[in-house]
């Protein structure tokens, strides 16, 4: 989602610089020139307070629970009151304008500047509620499609004449992509081709069900028969082939963490890494897994007294919130360190003298 949120911002920042930019130097978006570099600006924030009111809140608040009315009600007054603001800030500028080149009624060609401002206004208020909505239903499909499969263990999967089929999470082995091309690869052979990105496979499949190894592959534990520090092999297909991927190194503590934490509910085993494969790691990479992560774990609480367990997030990345808190409590088991303060503001201490 962090990576989505920064490139939501960077797509808003450039698009209103780009906004600024015309307002300053041409007439395009405006209806007149005030010839005034700073009104374009206060002009532009009156426009952009108007979109993000309606972002933030008027389509939040209003739009998504169905209350349409007063939705549009208080869009258009949103809108009228930007348009207002930027009409009273030029206000001066157009009535000396009109009246110097002899418009016969000025208030009326003043009001006629105003509706262009508002439809002006209106266009761009329109454009980003496009976007909003648009935010909002994939959204909403996502979560939908995500508490189907959670409860029933499917998957919705497009077919090429436009329908719609269930797949079960049972009858498949793993999942590849090609950018945001995505292939569901069957036990029986049979391969779907699907529109979607991996990351939207890996929200909708439960976590106790799969596991993302690299950046091109996503795997369900239950068909995984043995994994190392490197590589995760499946179970023979119905080529009677082995299908075997390697663990990405910016994944590898979080992957075989994972895979630890679920070994009791799979029939998979860990076996260990052959001569070929050692030599692409250090030393402390080969202790590997859940060893190498409580190591890390205990490192960054002693470093940080009254660390949380987001604090610890922070510290490591590539790892998930279960595992931190699987760590935490083995070593609170072992002894190695404390819980003080509240549940809300308290934090995890490190023990002296723990026997280690």
């Amino acid at each position: 989602m962090k990576k989505e949120n920064s490139i939501q911002v960077a797509f808003h920042t450039l698009f209103w610089v780009a906004v600024l930019w015309i307002f300053a130097h041409y007439s395009y978006l405006r209806p007149i020139d005030p010839q005034h570099v700073q009104y374009e600006y206060i002009s532009a924030v009156f426009l952009m307070a108007a979109v993000y009111i309606g972002w933030f809140v008027l389509i939040p608040k209003l739009f998504e629970k169905a209350r349409f009315l007063l939705f549009w009600i208080a869009s258009s007054a949103v809108v009228a009151a930007s348009a207002l603001l930027e009409i009273c800030l030029i206000y001066s500028y157009l009535f000396d304008t009109f009246t110097a080149v002899g418009v016969p009624s000025v208030k009326l060609s003043i009001l006629s500047v105003f509706i262009l401002v508002f439809l002006r206004n209106a266009a761009f208020y329109t454009f980003f509620f496009i976007l909003r909505i648009y935010e909002f239903v994939c959204k909403s499909l996502i979560n939908k499609e995500k508490a189907l499969s959670r409860k029933r263990s499917q998957l919705i999967v497009s077919m090429p004449d436009n329908a719609e089929i269930f797949i079960s999470v049972d009858d498949m082995d793993y999942i590849t992509c090609n950018r945001n091309l995505t292939f569901i690869h069957l036990s029986d052979g049979q391969i779907f081709r699907q529109y979607k990105s991996l990351s939207h496979w890996k929200t909708v499949i439960s976590e106790d069900a799969c596991v993302r190894i690299n950046a091109k592959t996503l795997v369900i534990l239950s068909k995984i028969d043995s994994y190392n520090c490197s590589q995760v092999t499946l179970r023979p297909n119905a080529d009677n082939e082995r299908p075997t991927f390697p663990i990405s190194d910016r994944m590898r503590d979080a992957v075989v963490s994972h895979l630890e934490e679920e070994q009791e509910n799979f029939p998979y085993k860990k076996v260990p890494e052959t001569v070929e494969e050692m030599p692409k790691r250090t030393f402390s990479e080969k202790v590997g897994g859940i060893n190498l992560l409580k190591e890390q774990v205990k490192e960054k609480i002693s470093e940080n007294p009254g660390a949380n367990v987001a604090k610890l997030l922070d510290e490591i990345p590539d790892t998930s919130q279960r595992s931190i808190e699987r760590i935490l409590r083995q070593l609170k088991e072992d002894g190695s360190i404390e819980y003080r303060g509240s549940r809300k503001t308290g934090g995890y201490y490190a023990v002296e003298n723990s026997g280690e």
